[in-house]
C-alpha cells in the first residue's frame, strides 16, 4: 500500500489529475502531491479541489519537498 503518491500534472496517456481522481477512490487515506512545471493559481485550485494534500511547483527547493513530505506523514499518522 502506497504512502505517498508523487504526481506530475502532465503524464503520458493521463493526466495527474485525472490519476488522482482515482486514487481517491481507491485510497482515500494516501496522500497524493502534484508537481507541475507549468503552475498556475487555477491548477492549483482544481488540485486542491479534487483532494491533494499538495501542489507544488517546479523547479522545486529540496528543503521545501522534505517539508511537504514531513506534513503529509505527519498528518496521515494523525488521522
Amino acid at each position: 500500500k502506497p504512502q505517498l503518491a508523487f504526481l506530475d500534472i502532465r503524464m503520458p496517456g493521463m493526466s495527474g489529475l485525472d490519476l488522482l481522481g482515482q486514487i481517491r477512490e481507491l485510497r482515500p487515506d494516501t496522500p497524493v502531491v502534484l508537481m507541475t512545471a507549468f503552475g498556475s493559481i487555477d491548477s492549483a485550485v482544481e488540485a486542491m479541489h479534487a483532494g491533494a494534500f499538495d501542489y507544488v511547483t517546479k523547479p522545486f527547493q529540496r528543503d521545501a519537498l522534505l517539508l511537504t513530505l514531513e506534513r503529509a506523514f505527519e498528518r496521515r499518522a494523525l488521522e
